[in-house]
């Protein structure tokens, strides 16, 4: 019998598909989410750490730390306009609905 591409002859007594490969697992490894500004609450919501600054030319995502994402903000902090652009940014980057993005908290910081 001609053997075809692909088929790989088994020996008696085994059949195709049942053995593991050593790369495989059961579950992906995921880092943990306490080392992460990203983390899945119980009902998959996604929670991101953002630390905004208002004020820029223009939106951008200017760095990642273990502790939030960093996003420059092409609007001022008064009267909620950065917050505004905040999500629609956020909208815009992550390709999601306006109803899908919540602000949970916002406002200045004030050091010292």
């Amino acid at each position: 019998m001609p053997k075809k591409h692909g088929v790989v002859s088994k020996a008696r007594g085994e059949s195709y598909g049942t053995e593991k490969s050593k790369f495989q697992s059961k579950e992906p490894e995921r880092p943990p989410l306490a080392l992460s500004p990203v983390a899945v609450d119980a009902k998959v919501c996604v929670t991101i750490a953002i630390h905004a600054k208002p004020g820029s030319k223009q939106s951008a995502v200017t760095d990642l730390t273990t502790e939030a994402i960093n996003v420059a903000i092409a609007a001022p902090s008064s009267e909620g306009e950065a917050n505004a652009e905040l999500c629609w940014y956020l909208c815009k980057v992550l390709e999601l609905r306006k109803s899908d993005v919540v602000l949970e908290k916002g406002g200045l910081q004030q050091i010292g």
